[in-house]
Formats: C-alpha cells, sequence, structure tokens
C-alpha cells in the first residue's frame, strides 16, 4: 500500500487525502492485531489508558475504542482544512483527487463506533474541533500544538531590524505549499518570487 500510495501522490509530500485512504487498512490490521494480543490485559483491567497518537487525522476508525473495554484518548488531531475556493487549480498541483469524496470516510467501519466510545480526544486546530461529530460524548481538549509560548518568545509589533529589501531570507516551521495558500493571487504571484 505504501508504494502504491507513492506513486499516486508522485512523491511523499503530495495528495495526503490519497494517503489517509491507503493508510486506513495498515491502521485497522494494526489495531485489530493489538486486540488480539492483549485481549487478556484488557479483560483483566491491566491497562487503565490507551492514548493514540497517531494517525493525525480525525477520519481513520479505530477498532480498539470500541473492542478494548479500556478508556482511549485520541489525538493530538490536525488535519481536514478545506481548500481555499479561490485556488481549485491547487488541487490538482497537489495531487488532491479524493477531496471531493473525502467525507465518505464517515461511512468506513469503526469511524462511528470510535467516536461512540472514546474517553476523550485533543483537537489540535479549531477547525479539526469541528470535525468531531455531535455524536462524541466524552471530554473534548483543544491543544494547538502549532502555536508559541509569548512568554519564552518575543512578539515584535514590527521589524526588529531595518525592513528588508526586495529579498530576504525566513524559517518556516510548516509545509509552505499550494494548499497553505491565503490572501490574493497577486499576493501569491509576489510570494512565489
Amino acid at each position: 500500500m505504501f508504494k502504491v500510495g507513492q506513486l499516486l501522490r508522485g512523491g511523499s509530500s503530495l495528495g495526503w487525502t490519497t494517503n489517509m485512504a491507503l493508510n486506513w487498512p495498515g491502521y485497522v490490521y494494526f489495531e485489530k492485531k493489538i486486540l488480539r494480543l492483549f485481549r487478556e490485559h484488557f479483560r483483566q483491567g491491566e491497562i487503565d489508558l490507551i492514548h493514540r497518537l497517531t494517525p493525525l487525522s480525525p477520519t481513520i476508525g479505530s477498532p480498539l475504542a470500541a473492542k478494548s473495554g479500556v478508556p482511549m484518548l485520541l489525538g493530538p488531531l490536525n488535519g481536514g482544512l478545506p481548500w481555499p475556493a479561490d485556488y481549485p487549480e491547487l488541487r490538482g498541483k497537489e495531487r488532491e483527487w479524493l477531496v471531493p469524496i473525502r467525507k465518505f470516510y464517515k461511512a468506513l467501519p469503526y469511524w462511528w463506533s470510535m467516536y461512540r466510545s472514546l474517553a476523550g480526544v485533543v483537537a489540535g486546530s479549531r477547525h479539526t474541533a469541528t470535525e468531531i461529530p455531535e455524536h462524541f460524548s466524552g471530554r473534548e481538549f483543544y491543544v494547538p500544538e502549532n502555536g508559541i509560548d509569548p512568554d519564552r518568545f518575543e512578539l515584535a509589533e514590527g521589524w526588529t531590524a531595518p525592513e528588508p529589501g526586495k529579498r530576504f531570507r525566513f524559517i518556516t516551521v510548516g509545509r509552505l505549499v499550494p494548499y497553505k495558500a491565503t490572501g490574493s493571487r497577486e499576493e501569491q504571484a509576489v510570494g512565489a518570487n
């Protein structure tokens, strides 16, 4: 599945929706194997909590949540941001062919039962929190992991050094890809130079 995914995605940095769809069988298989290996430990109360860190996506269901009998915490979850409506051509550039049918994940096995059974969900963004279904009745935690601690890093009101000329260098801690488009087309063109 990994090799098929690499071919369909054109590498490892594009087609994240395709990546999640192709990862679904592997995650379900893994969790079913965990259920078999630890069944007695679950029954005897030897495990107090299952914390599923990956996948980070809110779209992949979990057999463990409903079948283990152990409270489960999911997250931190991220992802699922809608594509910018002003840039429909970017979906093709990012190889996001499955976006039009993305919501189909709700029909896959274990998605509904997972959210019905979870003890808690950690959402890493406000948008991801909106992906948590109404039938979830556990505790919801909001932890914006992409933020910074302003007590450790002073936030500037403007440039602290002379304002740069036409070219300057910067560092980003996120993927700088067309999908992250913001602003007008003109701003995007300037940002690309």
